[in-house]
């Protein structure tokens, strides 16, 4: 089956590790659980798109993962827009682990990390799935989108 692709399995596994990174970083930090969550979802996710199965399962599976790999990005990006804006100090009063540059560099590993699995799992994926990751994580007007997707226009 295709989808057994090396560069989606090593880039994933790359993620894990990154992800792993943050939560030891994260430890002390209430605010961890939404992490939890969201790799929980995406390891069952992303093991059930592995798992040789008919296309039609599989085309589902991998799309499902795709979407859990979106939501990783969601926590991930929602995270740094907190760090980067104005309010960031009121982020910092919520634990000692919750601040420093070490945190900070493990949440930008991860946040590029979701972008190389999310860009190497592209081929396998609907352009309305493109157009899901560029509206929720890369700030692409959903007009402007939709306007390109029926165009047929969504660039790989």
């Amino acid at each position: 089956m295709v989808w057994c692709d090396d560069d989606v399995l090593l880039a994933y596994a790359d993620l894990v590790d990154a992800c792993a990174a943050l939560r030891v970083a994260w430890r002390k930090y209430s605010g961890r659980a939404r992490l939890e969550h969201v790799s929980l979802l995406c390891d069952a996710r992303m093991e059930r798109a592995f798992v040789m199965q008919a296309a039609d399962e599989a085309r589902a599976a991998v799309r499902a993962a795709y979407v859990a790999i979106v939501a990783l990005g969601q926590v991930v990006l929602g995270e740094r827009e907190l760090r980067g804006s104005p309010g960031a100090s009121a982020f910092a009063a919520r634990g000692p682990a919750a601040s420093g540059a070490a945190v900070d560099d493990e949440l930008e590993a991860v946040w590029r990390l979701v972008g190389v699995v999310l860009d190497v799992m592209a081929p396998y994926v609907s352009d309305a799935d493109q157009v899901l990751r560029r509206v929720l994580l890369d700030g692409e007007l959903l007009d402007d989108a939709i306007t390109r997707l029926e165009e047929g226009s969504i660039a790989r």
